[in-house]
């Protein structure tokens, strides 16, 4: 099952760790990944990043990520910001499931043409 990356929001931030944060994730946004174990690695360097964010920058409180399945497992909710304020999101995206393709098929159906050559 593949993933997507969308809607990758950020707020406005009052301090450089959530400005950090929210630039190393823009080159995230619109992304595919191709399996569940990539969606998790992805997640668990989010947080990664976040922990070392928070050493870089220890006077500024701690971030912490949540994430929630909603659609019914078809989609996972991540929200970012500080564990004393809640309130304060400093980024927030989706990860969806692809759930199938499109593919340009260029073969004409005889029954579908209307008039023909002559």
């Amino acid at each position: 099952m593949r993933f997507f990356i969308s809607k990758m929001d950020d707020y406005s931030v009052v301090n450089n760790k959530g400005l950090a944060l929210q630039k190393w994730l823009k080159d995230f946004g619109h992304k595919l990944l191709p399996d569940e174990l990539s969606k998790d690695a992805f997640i668990e360097e989010v947080r990664q990043k976040i922990a070392d964010l928070d050493k870089q920058f220890p006077r500024s409180g701690l971030l912490t990520l949540s994430r929630t399945s909603i659609d019914n497992g078809l989609s996972l909710y991540v929200s970012i910001y500080p564990i004393k304020n809640p309130e304060k999101t400093v980024v927030r995206f989706y990860i969806h499931k692809v759930i199938g393709d499109y593919r340009f098929n260029e073969k004409v159906s005889i029954e579908a043409q209307k008039g023909g050559i002559r």
